[in-house]
Formats: C-alpha cells, structure tokens, sequence
C-alpha cells in the first residue's frame, strides 16, 4: 500500500522546512524565571547582610517585588530610565529600612551574585522548567 500523507501532514513538513530559526520565550513559559529570580535574591540577601536591615528575606524580596513591578510599569510607560530601574529597585527598599550607603556595593556586586547564582542554580538542579 502506498503512503499517501495528510493534508495536515504536509503543511507541517512545510513549516519546518518553511522555517530556518524558531525562537522561544524562555522567561516564564518553558523557565520558571521568578522561582530561580527568588533563591538570586536569596544569595544577595545573604551576601550582603540584608538580614540587618530586615526581619526576614521574605519581607525584603516582598518590598523588593513591589517596587521592581511598580518601576517596570513606570518604565514601559516611559517615565523612568532603565538606568534609574535598575538602581531605585534596591535604593529604595534600603532607604525605606534606614540604610542606603550599602547600595554601592549591592549594585557593584549584584550583578556577579546574580549571575553566580543562577550558575549555582543550574550546578543544584534547581532551574525550574515548567
């Protein structure tokens, strides 16, 4: 019997052939970005002492949260710059805890904890993919 494939069939051979490069949203479809954002968060909190300033990392992150999603919502409307984002997300839960000259080294070294991590993350086998 000869093989006579669907009409289904073929437009999908199509498509793949049809296409040279398929990108994917990692960040919250096929990568749990929050969970793996939490335990970075985490390290910071522990690295830089942030358990002084607050009674516990859940309230820090919640604070932390709040501002980072208010200030992202002021970004897509253009009334900050990323520049001011990515600064006034930790300045402004330090200022509201009654200490901010730490945020020199947070935001020097934030972005090595961050990316450190996420590699821990990975080496733990705590990436979360959904």
């Amino acid at each position: 019997m000869l093989f006579r494939p669907s009409a289904f069939f073929i437009r999908l051979i199509t498509y793949i052939i049809m296409y040279k490069v398929i990108f994917f949203d990692l960040d919250d479809t096929l990568w749990d970005f929050q969970a793996n954002a939490k335990v970075a968060m985490n390290s910071l909190f522990l690295s830089s002492s942030l358990q002084n300033l607050f009674p516990s990392f859940e309230s820090f992150y919640s604070k932390y949260q709040e501002v980072n999603h208010e200030l992202w919502r002021l970004y897509s409307l253009g009334e900050v710059t990323k520049d001011k984002l990515m600064i006034d997300r930790f300045l402004i839960p330090l200022t509201d805890a009654g200490k901010n000259d730490i945020l020199d080294s947070i935001i020097k070294d934030g972005g090595r904890l961050i990316h450190d991590s996420l590699d821990d993350v990975k080496a733990d086998n705590h990436v979360k993919l959904h």
